[in-house]
Formats: C-alpha cells, structure tokens, sequence
C-alpha cells in the first residue's frame, strides 16, 4: 500500500502583447492586431513510498522522480474586431482571434509544453444609460464566450480543448476630469484535460483621466478553488 504520495506540478505562463487599433465606417467599426509573446515556466515533482499490509516499509517501494523544470518562450498574433451598429450605438459586439503559440526549447521537449491553445473570443454589450444614479452614469451589461483550440500535451501536463463563458456588470462614475469604471461578474472554465473546472467571481476597477491618451486598468479573479488570477492593464491612446 502507498504510505505517502506527494505531487508538484505548476505551470505558470505570461502573456505580454503590443498591438495597434484602428477605426473605419466612421467609427461604428473598430479593429485591431499585434504580436503576443509568451514566458512559460513549469515546474514537477513527485515523490512516494510504500508499505506492506502490517505497516512495514518496502524495500525499494516507491521512488522519487527527478524534478523538472523547464522555461520557454513563444511568439503568436492576436487580432480582433468590433462592431456598434449605427442606429444603436448603446450596443456592440466584438471578435477575436490569438493563433496557438509554438514554445521554444527552454528545457526538455519533454518538459515543455511544445503548443499553447488558441483562442477564439465572442462577445456582446449593451450600455444601459437610464438606470445609472447620477446623470452621466452609465451601466453595461456583458457576456463572453471563449473557446481554446490548438494546445499540446505531455506527460506532466495536458491541455486540451475547452471553452469558458463569463456574464458581468460594469457601472461607469463619469465627471469632467475622469472616468472610472467598476466591474463586478461571473466566469466558468470547463476542466480541459490536466485542468480541473474553474468558476468564480471577478472584481475589476479602471481610471481614465478625461484630458489624457493613458489609462490603466485592473481584474481579480477569485475561483471557488484554486489560486487567484489578477491582470494589470495600461494603455496608451496615440
């Protein structure tokens, strides 16, 4: 019988991205595209032991595997459309594409997760202007659906093809001098091979000076399990 089991397996991956946006249709079409590049670390160890039925250990029962660890980079292209219909400019949807991201040797192939999934983004809004407190206010209601395509797997890990689906609120403080956006929805991941199921709460707040080309912006993901996800966000309007 196994008398003790321990596993380690973490995989972190960080997405950087420069992109360019533009408009056309006078302004009822917007489009955008750049490069992402991508850092993956993964990190595995496993150790056990055995015993036998009166608690006695094994001789060479059980094992260590040696730990891996392995970075990586990658380079892929996003792109992404969005349409506000011109009779209803309170409404919009939007598109988007990021190719699978090809790592390269930072490690062991084995190692290294060789692919990162695509993903392909669809998505709608709808401001909601009358139900705001105060006269400049805003409310906007969205849902996002998400789906993963392209990945690659290995002995340590597997990611397969899945799809994630996320309903939220944003209510919108406006004045002369600012905008701040709050945001507060829900999100579900569905397990994808080595990943279980994800579902939680997501907390978000932004500030954009009213005068100025710069913004920045910030999301927390709180899971009902797992670790937390969080991204910061600054851009920079030219």
């Amino acid at each position: 019988m196994i008398k003790s089991f321990t596993q380690k397996r973490k995989l972190t991956q960080d997405f950087y991205t420069l992109s360019y946006g533009n408009s056309s249709w006078k302004g009822s079409l917007a489009y955008g595209f750049g490069l992402t590049v991508v850092n993956q670390k993964l990190d595995y160890a496993q150790t056990s032991s055995l015993t036998d039925s009166s608690g006695t250990p094994v001789p060479g029962g059980g094992g260590v595997v040696p730990a891996v660890s392995a970075n990586g980079t990658g380079l892929g292209i996003v792109a992404g459309l969005q349409y506000i219909p011109p009779k209803n400019p309170d409404r919009s949807v939007w598109l988007s594409l990021r190719t699978p991201i090809s790592i390269s040797d930072g490690g062991s192939d084995a190692a290294n997760l060789t692919r990162i999934p695509g993903r392909l983004t669809l998505g709608a809004a709808q401001r909601l202007p009358r139900v705001a407190a105060r006269k400049d206010d805003y409310l906007v209601v969205a849902a996002q659906l998400q789906t993963f395509f392209g990945g690659s797997s290995n002995k340590y890990f597997d990611q397969e093809s899945g799809t994630a689906y996320g309903l939220g609120f944003e209510y919108t403080l406006t004045s002369s001098s600012y905008i701040i956006p709050l945001r507060l929805g829900y999100q579900r991941v569905a397990a994808s091979g080595t990943f279980d199921s994800r579902q939680g709460i997501n907390y978000g707040i932004g500030y954009s000076p009213d005068s100025m080309k710069y913004s920045i912006d910030f999301n927390y993901f709180r899971p009902s399990h797992g670790s937390y996800d969080f991204a910061l966000t600054a851009t920079y309007r030219f």
